[in-house]
């Protein structure tokens, strides 16, 4: 439970432990502050304290020790150990620049550390360096190139050193040493009084401090006495030298010899001679051309150099020969290379005795003349050189190198890009095989029209034309010269594009023959060069109906079974290589409708208005039977025999409207009253039926002259009557049956009547009575 507690209590102060041998040590090290005393810049020979504190928390009795570590720029420069919980107190005497800088402590105690912070220490102010000339110049004087050594001195100064040394105030040797004083050699090359100073800079992180220059030193340097002298024979200022001649030039100093002197002699960057064991050197040498310009004699001590110079012009007695041919050789030529040498000097040489020889490397020929005549077959180069001699002067020419030219191949004419009637275009020549420069004339009809030359490879002959029928582009052509004769190549002959015109649709079938089902046939063409791509559209549609591409001026378009939705206004648009989109006139379709349709419509409204009529007939004649079957119909006698004679007569009111006689034939069925049978009702039609059965027979009835009353004559006005068929052949008749009726027409002859004879009123029919 202790160690529990133990730790509970450390993980909350987040302090150190240490536990000893005898007993458990507690403590906490929480931070290290570092302060500087004075604070902020310190001049010289100060001597500033830094103050190290340690924040340390411990048990009462409990003695620890405090390891102490001081840093300078990251440097280590002092620790100790010590038991007393004072502060560290380190000072710093006579403090300099170079203890300038950021200083840092860290404190230690058993496996604990803490760093402080960062403090700077700036001091200023340098001592003023001393410059010493370590010779005595008064007993040794200084020559010019003599080296003198010199010292400069950083007084009580500590760190790191640059030291720079001046002469007349310019920089001419520095050095980097970690001691306050150098010594160093100087070169005194030039002569006079030279004032020397030096100074020094302290080096340090990130700001280095230089010092003053410090007080010159005069140093009188003697002028180096060994002058040159340099002489030619014969002398050229008096005397020609031409080449071939011979010449003696010397070079030397007239003093004592000197062991540490040098004399050298040169003609522009060739040394002829040189010599450090005596004081004259001389150099005899037949000279040319080559040789003209300055000789030059110089004395060098150490690091000191005198010269002196003479030109000397060496005149020729023959130019340096030259090559020339013919500027333009083709494969299959002849062509003549030239030498060529100027005589300059004919007091000294006879033309009789220049000799030339000509050299090609091909082959290693030589010719011993000035023209040489070549044939080549071949393309490719060759490359000559010329020899002219003329007694001991011997000269060569330059190399010439002759390139040998291919001829120009047959031109190749061709065009850039399609080529569309009525548009520019260019067309372009070339020469597969050939050297440039190549000359391409563009022809039309054999008449050139344009020139162009082409200097450069890869490059073409362009030019710009424009035609206005398709078969214009025959009439081109191309030449092509690179030497004396032109090569005519052939036509130009490519595809031509024509824009398009005069667009039309047409449709199939005609226009008054499209009904509906049938295959609607959309036809777009259009004058031009195909392959056209044609679009066919409906005026009221935001896209096309369909687009195809067409190797001919032609294209089609099927709709499939139109129907009435299909009418309305179509058209196509047509398009080519030329880009140019030709839209057609618009079509008006109208879809019919088709001839099935129209008899269905026809025999519908047929068949409508005969059922209309026939319902009105049936409705009309429905009505007045119930009208007439209110008279009242008698047959005398009621049982008739075969053969007997009937009288049928019709009564309304007890008056007779009708009556007629009709005879029963031997099966007992009135002649204008016998029921047709029915296939397949033999049974029901042969039973007596109980009840008496209605049938209705027209009667033709007299119409009265007066409204009142008219009597009875025969005419043709029908009426009904109920017959109710009796055993005796008529059968039963039935007043409530209305089940199977028949009509009968009777004509009678009776007398002539007005036709404008008054009808019967409804009201005025009876009403049927059981």
């Amino acid at each position: 439970m202790g160690s529990l507690f133990l730790l509970f209590f450390f993980a909350v102060l987040g302090s150190s432990t240490c536990q000893q041998a005898e007993g458990l040590t507690l403590f906490t090290l929480e931070k290290v502050t570092l302060s500087i005393e004075p604070d902020g810049a310190v001049g010289r020979d100060a001597s500033p304290t830094l103050r190290c504190r340690p924040l340390v928390k411990s048990s009462p009795g409990t003695s620890l020790v405090r390891r102490y570590v001081v840093f300078k720029d990251n440097v280590e420069l002092h620790r100790w150990n010590s038991s007393r919980a004072d502060d560290l107190l380190w000072r710093i005497p006579n403090a300099r620049v170079s203890d300038g800088g950021k200083y840092m402590c860290q404190v230690s105690i058993q496996d604990k550390t803490a760093v402080s912070n960062t403090e700077r220490l700036k001091v200023t102010g340098l001592s003023q360096p001393v410059l010493l000339i370590l010779r005595n110049t008064a007993q040794v004087p200084v020559q010019e190139g003599d080296r003198v050594p010199v010292s400069c001195r950083a007084p009580g100064e500590t760190g790191t050193f640059i030291f720079y040394f001046y002469d007349q105030g310019e920089e001419i040797h520095e050095v980097q040493s970690t001691s306050n004083q150098v010594e160093v050699e100087l070169l005194f090359s030039n002569p006079g009084v030279r004032d020397m100073q030096c100074a020094y800079m302290v080096l340090m992180v990130p700001d280095s401090v230089k010092s003053n220059h410090s007080q010159a030193e005069s140093v009188r340097v003697q002028e180096f006495d060994l002058l040159p002298v340099l002489s030619v024979l014969p002398d050229p200022a008096k005397t020609k030298i031409f080449e071939g001649d011979r010449i003696n030039v010397s070079c030397e100093y007239r003093r004592a010899i000197d062991p540490l002197v040098r004399v050298a002699l040169s003609n522009g960057n060739q040394l002829l001679d040189v010599t450090q064991t005596q004081a004259k050197v001389s150099h005899g040498l037949t000279v040319f051309s080559n040789h003209s310009g300055e000789f030059e004699c110089s004395v060098v001590k150490v690091n000191v150099v005198k010269k002196t110079n003479s030109t000397v012009k060496v005149l020729e007695i023959i130019s340096t020969p030259t090559l020339t041919v013919n500027p333009d050789v083709f494969e299959n030529d002849t062509f003549h290379v030239r030498c060529q040498s100027d005589i300059l000097a004919p007091e000294r040489v006879d033309s009789a005795d220049v000799k030339y020889q000509i050299h090609r490397n091909e082959g290693h020929t030589s010719y011993n003349d000035r023209v040489f005549g070549d044939l080549v077959r071949t393309t490719g180069s060759r490359t000559y050189t010329c020899t002219v001699t003329a007694g001991n002067i011997v000269k060569h020419s330059p190399a010439l190198v002759v390139q040998i030219k291919a001829l120009a191949s047959e031109p190749q004419i061709r065009a850039v890009g399609r080529v569309v009637v009525g548009r520019p275009f260019q067309v372009g020549c070339h020469s597969d095989r050939g050297s440039l420069p190549i000359t391409h004339t563009l022809l039309r009809n054999r008449v050139p029209v344009g020139t162009v030359t082409v200097t450069r490879p890869g490059h073409q002959a362009l030019f710009n034309l424009t035609i206005q029928r398709a078969g214009e582009i025959q009439d081109y052509g191309c030449s092509s010269r690179n030497n004396r004769q032109a090569v005519v190549g052939k036509h130009l002959n490519i595809s031509v594009v024509v824009p398009l015109s005069d667009p039309g649709l047409s449709v199939l079938p005609a226009l008054s023959d499209i009904l509906e089902g049938v295959d609607l046939i959309l036809i777009c063409s259009a004058e031009g060069s195909p392959p056209i791509t044609f679009r066919w559209y409906r005026d009221d549609a935001a896209t096309s109906l369909h687009s195809s591409t067409s190797a001919t001026v032609t294209a089609s378009h099927v709709i499939h079974g139109v129907d009435k939705g299909a009418s309305g206004a179509y058209y196509c648009e047509a398009i080519n290589y030329a880009n140019v989109n030709v839209r057609s006139q618009k079509v008006i379709v109208e879809v019919k409708t088709a001839t099935w349709k129209k008899v269905l419509i026809v025999a519908s409204c047929l068949i409508t208005v005969a059922v209309v009529v026939l319902l009105c007939v049936l409705r009309f004649r429905a009505k007045r039977g119930k009208r007439d079957t209110a008279a009242e119909l008698s047959v005398k006698p009621s049982s008739p025999k075969p053969d007997d004679s009937l009288t049928v007569s019709l009564t309304h009111n007890t008056e007779v409207y009708d009556a007629t006689t009709v005879r029963v034939d031997g099966a007992g069925t009135s002649v204008w009253s016998e029921r047709s049978a029915h296939p397949g009702n033999d049974e029901e039609s042969s039973a007596v039926s109980s009840e008496p059965d209605v049938e209705y027979t027209e009667v033709v009835h007299p119409r009265p002259m007066d409204p009142a009353r008219v009597p009875l004559r025969k005419g043709t006005d029908t009426v009904y009557s109920e017959l109710q068929n009796s055993p005796t052949g008529l059968g039963d008749l039935d007043p409530h049956d209305y089940g199977s009726v028949e009509y009968a027409s009777l004509n009678t002859e009776q007398p002539e009547l007005n036709h404008d004879q008054p009808q019967l009123n409804h009201h005025d029919l009876p009403v049927p009575v059981d």
